[in-house]
């Protein structure tokens, strides 16, 4: 059994100033595509699909398999706790049960509760089918049913893509996310000024700012990697959060998701006892500090925090309630006018709709993300970091 820290801290790794995430780009202008088919990873072990005949309702849709699965499990979605309930257990299981649930509409028959995946067949919760690349069957709303015989070809069928196949971005894009975003698109060009002045206007970087300065010399932590009751009631205020009166630092997820994320990127270090600000990396620069050095401060910290909450923990669960669908919301925040997603009315509506909404919140409630009548918005230069880490992502399902 891992504590906190160890699921919290343990998954996102550490980010140096030789990654791609730590290096700027002063007028980021990607090598256009020569088409706009997108193209995922082609060496991923076979993922193993449910067969036809295991899917319990082949005419369901994937929030209809959920609702199913949790009413096998005894509970009651009658109503708007029910369902609640029922997410959260669907967000505590690990990717290959969730992406089982998905499909058939009942856990994996070779798997119990919290039973780690095997390597590989992980991705298919990420919407990467044999070969590395994304299945559609983890999109909602598509117009795709099970009861449509030429709708999903066996893999031994002829029909079944090929390992040269190209998925167009459409096919795989969520109707709820509003219109595709265009992989040819070519941002407009930033200058560092630019750059250091959005990531300081971001709520993340303000909080890093002011935690790492009340850090100073270093301050006393628990067993768990967290700072003591008394602290965290006294950083709460600073950083300007809701004070519940917690007990743990691990039950304000605000703070915790910039505390993993300071770790991860170097930016403090944890002793057994003590914390302190550090340079692991590279050092903190503050908002009167060179442009530059601000600029790849802040695609650390970012990266590091989207990996946290993107990527897969120690326990096999993720802080992300749908990392896949999320991370296409996070590609259209970062384009101009970022993605609009209003909390949907009724939670049994659009379970996927209402997973993604979760994340968004959740993130610009710690924030990574702005959020303005339901419009979230994720600085544009910061799209590349995003790929990054996807790519991490990727390659820590063991799918390259």
């Amino acid at each position: 059994m891992t504590g906190p820290r160890d699921r919290a801290v343990g998954a996102a790794g550490t980010l140096d100033a030789d990654h791609p995430v730590g290096r700027h780009r002063e007028d980021p202008v990607p090598k256009k595509r020569k088409n706009r088919k997108t193209r995922t990873h082609q060496t991923q072990p076979p993922v193993r699909r449910p067969h036809r005949r295991d899917r319990p309702d082949p005419t369901g849709s994937i929030g209809g398999n959920i609702i199913e699965a949790a009413r096998s499990q005894g509970f009651d979605v009658t109503g708007p706790a029910g369902v609640a309930a029922a997410m959260e257990w669907f967000n505590s299981l690990s990717y290959e049960e969730r992406f089982a649930v998905t499909e058939t509409g009942r856990l994996p028959d070779d798997a119990a509760p919290g039973t780690p995946q095997a390597p590989g067949e992980a991705g298919a919760a990420f919407g990467l089918g044999p070969g590395g690349r994304p299945r559609l069957s983890v999109v909602p709303d598509l117009g795709v049913s099970w009861s449509d015989d030429d709708a999903w070809p066996d893999e031994d069928d002829e029909d079944w893509p090929d390992e040269d196949d190209d998925v167009e971005l459409a096919d795989i894009w969520p109707p709820f996310l509003g219109d595709p975003v265009d992989p040819d698109a070519v941002p407009a060009p930033t200058s560092l000024a630019e750059q250091a002045a959005a990531v300081s206007g971001t709520t993340l970087v303000r909080r890093a700012d002011a935690l790492l300065a009340w850090l100073g010399d270093g301050r006393r932590v628990t067993s768990t990697g967290a700072l003591r009751q008394a602290d965290t009631a006294e950083v709460i205020g600073l950083l300007g959060l809701d004070d519940p009166h917690v007990r743990s630092m691990w039950d304000v997820p605000e703070l915790a998701l910039l505390w993993t994320a300071l770790v991860a990127g170097g930016f403090i270090d944890l002793s057994r006892t003590t914390v302190s600000p550090a340079a692991k990396a590279l050092p903190w620069v503050g908002p009167n500090g060179d442009a530059e050095a601000r600029v790849n401060c802040g695609n650390v910290l970012f990266g590091s925090a989207l990996l946290t909450f993107l990527a897969e923990q120690e326990d096999g669960t993720t802080v992300a309630a749908m990392p896949p669908l999320t991370f296409l919301a996070l590609t259209k925040a970062a384009q101009p006018g970022g993605v609009h997603l209003a909390a949907p009315t009724h939670p049994s509506a659009d379970l996927m709709a209402v997973m993604v909404h979760a994340d968004l919140a959740a993130l610009a409630t710690a924030g990574v993300l702005s959020v303005a009548d339901d419009r979230y918005e994720l600085p544009a230069h910061l799209l590349p970091v995003l790929d990054v880490v996807m790519q991490q992502v990727v390659d820590q399902l063991g799918l390259t």
